[in-house]
């Protein structure tokens, strides 16, 4: 299988951490109040963890080894 895939595959994750961890941020009031956090990067990576696991099986036809 083309290593092409594993890389889309990883720059989907990678995106879709950085969406997230931003999401976390929506609910500030103010920017004041907007800092970066261990807990909130904690977050995100669980919420990644499990979606690649999701993708990895419906697209298994496309990361067969």
């Amino acid at each position: 299988m083309e290593k092409g895939n594993y890389m889309k595959f990883l720059l989907m994750l990678g995106i879709s951490f950085v969406i997230m961890y931003g999401v976390m941020y929506l609910n500030a009031d103010k920017f004041d109040h907007v800092y970066l956090n261990q807990n909130r990067l904690y977050m995100a990576l669980l919420m990644v963890a499990p979606m690649a696991l999701v993708m990895l099986g419906f697209m298994s036809g496309m990361y067969t080894n």
